[in-house]
């Protein structure tokens, strides 16, 4: 895991006086409050991972070509329900990430996947996916939470879901 701040990734001149930049900053308040957040997904449960939101959290997938809805907080339970149900197992794994403090939000890239649920998407065993998460989070409770989530999605395997549930959809439909 790549962790991306004012001190990596840019060419500072020498100087006696200062000492070279950690190579990997510990988590700040931010960025742990966001790995919390995707780490409670795997859990497979809707109230875990929205404890980690704030009551006007908001989540929304781009690219807008998707056509696909923004969520408040309840909608995003729900849907996350529906979601979890097709998985035994579901982890996300950070591959990089970038902190902006001046706007409390930080930036991932992520793969992610889990173990399809018996013949919830028809004979396929295993999802995997990447995404990249934009989390704008907000003060609640003491600590940081989660208050908005634009997740930018591989659009060609978001089509291939949508196009699997819809098949097995049918098929359920008509063995029932």
């Amino acid at each position: 895991m790549t962790v991306a701040t004012p001190y990596n990734g840019h060419v500072f001149a020498a100087s006696k006086l200062s000492k070279p930049p950690p190579t990997e900053p510990p988590p700040s308040a931010l960025i742990q409050a966001a790995l919390d957040f995707l780490k409670a997904f795997s859990t497979l449960s809707p109230g875990i991972v929205t404890s980690h939101c704030t009551p006007d959290f908001t989540h929304s997938v781009s690219p807008s070509s998707l056509a696909l809805p923004s969520r408040n907080l309840e909608e995003f339970t729900t849907h996350s329900g529906r979601v979890f149900s097709l998985f035994t197992t579901w982890d996300i794994v950070p591959q990089s990430i970038f902190e902006d403090v001046a706007k409390s939000t930080v930036v991932l890239h992520v793969k992610m996947g889990g173990k399809v649920k018996g013949r919830a998407l028809g004979d396929l065993e295993v999802w995997g996916n990447e995404a990249v998460f934009w989390i704008e989070l907000g003060q609640f409770e003491g600590g940081w939470a989660v208050k908005a989530v634009r997740e930018f999605v591989d659009s060609k395997l978001a089509e291939e879901l949508r196009r699997l549930l819809a098949g097995t959809a049918k098929e359920r439909t008509l063995e029932e």
